[in-house]
């Protein structure tokens, strides 16, 4: 294996743990509608594709799929408002980044538009640790189409030989083989249990860590 000099992490499920406040957006616009909660296990299920797809798949499952574009503003403002009710760093991310920070240079993929993931990452003080953002907003496309992923590797002149995708989901895993990098399941993240192959698995940001100092 290759030493890796660029790693490239999801942001929801694999940094942070927003499953919560994701649920709670969610049903406070469905709640317009005059609709229930649905439950945090179904929501679970269509994050990783960004905000329009959260939001298109749940208005489907409680029967109401019509009205979801005009939702998505409301949806937006109010997550954005409320974002970090819940979210927290996971466990030893923290601690990763920072002892990692002068090994390899670390960005940030995420279908999340840029003014939230911005926020959460300051606002949860591991901002400093990332050269680079791309978001929904601001990337070529959204994973797990590999163009965010190559114009990430491209700016930083860094080759897909030596980067790793770090993520929870298999979009993430996706994104990853499709951009030639190597790929890395968060085995503590939110949706890891559906990733189907990736070249490595870690179970604790320590081993992701570990790895790294060893490859």
């Amino acid at each position: 294996m290759s030493r890796f000099d660029l790693l490239v992490f999801d942001l929801d499920g694999t940094l942070v743990d927003s499953l919560s406040d994701l649920a709670d957006s969610v049903n406070f616009v469905l709640a317009r509608y005059t609709i229930g909660p649905l439950p945090m296990s179904s929501i679970r299920d269509f994050v990783g594709n960004g905000a329009p797809e959260l939001l298109r798949r749940s208005f489907r499952l409680a029967g109401i799929e019509q009205h979801w574009q005009e939702a998505l503003p409301e949806y937006l403002g109010y997550y954005q408002e409320h974002c970090l009710s819940k979210t927290r760093l996971y466990p030893g991310i923290r601690e990763m980044l920072e002892r990692l920070s002068n090994r390899v240079t670390s960005a940030v993929l995420t279908n999340k538009p840029s003014a939230s993931t911005n926020y959460i990452l300051e606002s949860l003080q591991v901002r400093e640790f990332f050269k680079m953002i791309a978001a929904a907003d601001n990337s070529p496309a959204r994973k797990p189409d590999p163009r965010g992923l190559q114009s990430i590797m491209n700016q930083l002149q860094i080759p897909p030989l030596h980067t790793l995708m770090v993520g929870d989901s298999e979009v993430d895993m996706e994104t990853g083989r499709r951009a030639g990098a190597w790929t890395c399941a968060a085995a503590w993240g939110m949706k890891s249990d559906e990733i189907r192959h990736a070249d490595i698995t870690a179970s604790r940001p320590e081993e992701l860590e570990h790895i790294i100092n060893t490859a």
